[in-house]
Formats: C-alpha cells, structure tokens, sequence
C-alpha cells in the first residue's frame, strides 16, 4: 500500500511543462499511463525502459534534432532516453578557467569527451548503477539548457523557451524515473545514499522469523551490512524466505505456510504496538524478546490454529478462546459449556488442548543465536535425538518432547 501511494504522488509529478514540445508532451502523457506501481528502474516483467524506448525516445530526439538554434550538441545530440540509465554519458560539462584581458579571471562550463567510459562493476547493484548514470545525463540537460540560453540575446524567443522546457521536462521525468526504485533490494553498504532512497528490504523471511537465504549467505562469507561485498553471488540467494520456506524446494513449508502470510504480518503489527491482534488469546512475548523471538511469537500465534490461516479480524472467535474469555471471567468448566451450549466433555478437551498449546510454546519461547532455532533444553534434545534415530515418526517425537511439530522437522533437518 505504501509503494503504491508513493507511485501515486509521482505520478502527478510526471507532467510537461508548458511551452513543451507538443509531441514530446503528448508522447510523456502515454508514457504516464502506462506506468503502473509494479514498474522500477529494475524490473524485467514491468521494465521502465522499455516503455521509455516505446514512447518517448523517437519524440525526444525530433525535439532536439528540429531546434535550429546553437546549443552544446555533443551534451545530447543522438542520445536516446532508453539508454540513460544503462551507460553514463560520453561528454560531460567541466569548468575551465578562463583569462580575462581585464585581469579578472571567469569560469566557463566546457563540454569535454570521456576518453574510456566508465563501465559496471560486478560488486555493483544495477539499482546503484542506474541511477548515478541518471544524475549525469540529468547534468548534461542542464548544462544544455544553459547552452542554448547563453547563444540567443532572449532567452524566451519561443523556439528556444520551447526547446529549454522540453528538457526541463525530461530532467522531470529523470527525478520520477530515480524514485521508481525496486520494492525489495539489500543494501550492502557503501553505494549510492540520497534522500529517496529505496525501501530496504529485511534480512528476515516473510512467512517466519528466520534470517533470509541471503543474508545467511553473506554471514557465512564473513560479511555484514557496511562492509565491502566483492562477489555478486550471494545475490542469486533469496532475499525474501529463508531456507526453510525456500519456494525452489518442493519439500520446503513454503506452500503450508503461504495462506498465514497476512495473519503473520498482521499479528507482527500488533506486538510492535502498530496494529490490532483480533486473537482473544495471545502469547505473551518472553522477557528481553529480541526481533527474531517477537516474529517466532506472531509465527506461534497465527500457527496456533485457534483461528483458520485466512481469517480475518471480523472473524468469529474459535471454541478455545470462548473458553479462555469464560475462564477468566471465573466460570467452572460446567457452567462455560451451558453458556456455549456445548457439552462438558467438549469444554474439557478444548481446554486441554489449549494447555498442550501454552506448555508447547513455553517449551520454545527463546531462540538460540547460534542456530537461529529454538533453544530447547538439552534433556529434551537429546530425547528428540535418540527418538529420531529409533526411526520414530515426526509426530510421535512431537508428542513426546511436547515440542510444536513443525520444529520437530525443523531440528530433525539438522540432525540429517
């Protein structure tokens, strides 16, 4: 939601200026039509470029091709939009000092040839890339600009008013073009830093507390957010689940644990005070609780099963949290199933049920550091261990060391 109402207020920003060159104007109001909040400066499926080089190239070099009057050519001339942010410019604007006959020296602003181009590193992230290449060529349309108004006496002689607009309007669809930044990108350290700088995405995966395939990676190479990343590999990791909920790998939770997402993020919202729970009984977040052990606690609650994955917070409340609400109102067990209009037997289950629920989650409130799993007591380790190598199912063990099942598979999936 927050991308797209940012995308939004670009988008009023994407307009011509008056006096632009009408098809360049016409051409940008296709463009702006076009562009959707999925679009970034790196997207394949939704490429910015691709649009630019579609719409706006042909119009932009008409505009600057039929202006008759002198200008720094070489700052522009043959230049297509498509290609801004993919290489930097080949001439660019230095200042020279010029010797005046008065004694007074002045700086000019000289167009001079690059003599090799700079090209991309692989350290580098495309992102960065593009939009350093974009604050260049947007140094160039200044300077051209200023060019074109430093050869006529009036600067507002309408041909040139309306060839300088017409590059004021490109300089301001390079600026909405530079906020159009992917959604999710780690940020390693030392690259390019601005004021709009994109949202960076977290090092934890989306369906559970644990740390990302990625960031794994780059903790097992010895590096950290702020030092330098000399290999490119790591980036092929994923960013976004972690290696238990990877989506390449069929057997992974990725599939199972997909439909809780909302509720996860929902439940998230709520234990940093930023949003509503809608549970009637929750759990309480355990003394100290670091990021990892306040996501394991909203993982543990919309995995509790005391609503369905999909709920939503108008949902009815399930049997267990009915009876929770009457107990704590002080009502015996006989008098919550005449309230319920359910029988005693159901009342005692659902409250056995959900004290297995509560001795569970004590059982693995905390999270090892070293592991990034539940830090389990050692007794209980080692019986999950000697259960395991009996060949007992999944399931037993779980019942046996009272632990949840899918941390059972969890620790199993190390031990293997």
């Amino acid at each position: 939601m927050k991308r797209a109402e940012n995308f939004a207020i670009h988008l009023q920003q994407l307009k011509a200026f008056d006096q632009c060159d009408p098809d360049f104007t016409k051409a940008l109001d296709l463009f702006s039509a076009k562009l959707t909040p999925s679009h970034s400066l790196t997207s394949r499926r939704y490429s910015i470029w691709s649009e630019v080089r579609l719409l706006l190239d042909d119009a932009f070099l008409r505009a600057i091709e039929n202006y008759p009057g002198a200008w720094e050519f070489e700052l522009l001339g043959g230049t297509r939009l498509s290609v801004m942010g993919k290489q930097p410019p080949e001439w660019r604007v230095n200042p020279a000092v010029i010797e005046n006959s008065s004694g007074y020296d002045r700086t000019e602003l000289r167009a001079n040839k690059i003599d090799q181009l700079e090209v991309k590193a692989a350290d580098v992230l495309a992102v960065d890339w593009q939009i350093s290449n974009l604050q260049l060529w947007d140094m160039n349309l200044r300077y051209a600009i200023r060019s074109a108004q430093d050869a006529v006496n009036d600067p507002y002689e309408p041909s040139c008013e309306q060839f300088c607009r017409t590059l004021d309007s490109v300089r301001r669809l390079l600026s909405v073009l530079d906020a159009l930044r992917p959604g999710r990108t780690l940020y390693y350290g030392n690259w390019f830093m601005d004021d709009r700088t994109r949202p960076q995405a977290t090092s934890y995966c989306e369906l559970c507390w644990r740390e990302t395939k990625r960031w794994v990676g780059l903790m097992d190479a010895g590096e950290g957010p702020g030092k330098y990343f000399p290999d490119a590999r790591w980036r092929k990791l994923s960013n976004r689940y972690c290696e238990i909920h990877d989506p390449s790998d069929p057997g992974s939770r990725y599939h199972a644990d997909l439909p809780f997402r909302a509720a996860f993020r929902r439940e998230l919202e709520a234990l940093r005070g930023r949003g509503y729970s809608g549970f009637a009984f929750r759990f309480p977040l355990p003394n100290g609780a670091d990021t990892q052990e306040l996501r394991k606690t909203a993982y543990d609650q919309v995995h509790s099963r005391l609503r369905p994955a999909t709920t939503s917070l108008t949902a009815k409340l399930g049997l267990r949290e009915k009876i929770w609400i009457l107990h704590e109102e002080g009502l015996h067990q006989a008098e919550i199933a005449r309230r319920l209009g359910v029988s005693r037997q159901a009342v005692s289950k659902a409250w056995k049920s959900l004290r297995e629920l509560v001795l569970k989650r004590q059982a693995e409130v905390y999270i090892d550091p070293g592991t990034g799993e539940p830090s389990i007591k050692p007794s209980v380790l080692a019986e999950l261990k000697t259960l395991h190598a009996q060949g007992v199912p999944i399931s037993e063990i779980a019942r046996h060391t009272r632990l949840f099942k899918r941390t059972v598979q969890a620790l199993v999936g190390r031990l293997d």
